[in-house]
């Protein structure tokens, strides 16, 4: 009877995969971000949804409540809810992917993480409390700041120049500047350490806006080999 009840506990144990890892969309507050621009990431010690430059939020075993099937919405497939205990995050945080909210759920118990009561490593909880104290954004405000202060004063440059000459090609010529700068901050985030390091919060790291600043540099390219047409066609 002894051993075969620690054949079961054995089996039990090596029932808890390593790590659940799985790409969809989210909804944290009011912000939604659709697939695939959302990360769920769980292991036994760590749940973590990375969504991307709208903030990566983390917990530690004892911080989510329950997690629960969503059934889904307007442009949002079913998924699951996580009830949590971290002021810090707003309350209502949804993840959705092709799998079903049963099979998410299943998967995320196999880790072993809401059944695990294991005292975590002080390295491990001070890592987490950082990323919960700051709310999840990815980027430090001022760099931030600092970039959009720069994009407005070169569209208001051109806009200023085209109520004086009247001459609209100016601001054709004008927009792609102003974009540049927003694709030279993306790329000077995701290929320069050092830079990124400046204007990305305690804990990030470029490969977790990496989707984000991409996405943004396709649009950014798109709007100026647009407006370089328009200023040779005006």
């Amino acid at each position: 009877m002894y051993l075969l009840c620690t054949f079961k506990v054995v089996n039990a144990t090596v029932y808890f995969m390593n790590e659940f890892k799985n790409t969809g969309g989210a909804k944290i507050g009011i912000v939604k971000s659709s697939w695939p621009f959302a990360d769920l990431t769980v292991n036994r010690n760590k749940f973590e949804l990375n969504v991307s430059l709208i903030g990566k939020l983390a917990f530690l075993p004892g911080d989510i409540k329950a997690i629960s099937p969503h059934p889904g919405g307007y442009k949002m497939r079913a998924g699951i809810r996580i009830e949590h205990r971290i002021p810090y995050y707003k309350d209502e945080i949804l993840f959705w992917s092709y799998k079903s909210p049963a099979e998410l759920i299943q998967q995320i118990t196999a880790t072993g993480f809401m059944a695990n009561t294991d005292t975590m490593s002080q390295t491990v909880q001070a890592e987490v409390r950082q990323l919960q104290a700051q709310g999840g954004f990815a980027m430090k405000r001022k760099p931030l700041i600092m970039l959009l202060v720069l994009w407005l004063a070169i569209i208001i440059y051109g806009a200023i120049n085209v109520s004086l000459t009247g001459d609209a090609r100016i601001m054709m010529s004008t927009i792609p500047l102003a974009f540049s700068a927003i694709i030279l901050f993306s790329m000077a985030t995701l290929l320069l350490p050092s830079f990124a390091h400046s204007v990305l919060k305690p804990g990030y790291t470029a490969a977790d806006v990496k989707k984000f600043l991409i996405l943004l540099i396709i649009i950014s390219l798109f709007v100026t080999v647009i407006s370089g047409i328009s200023a040779t066609v005006i």
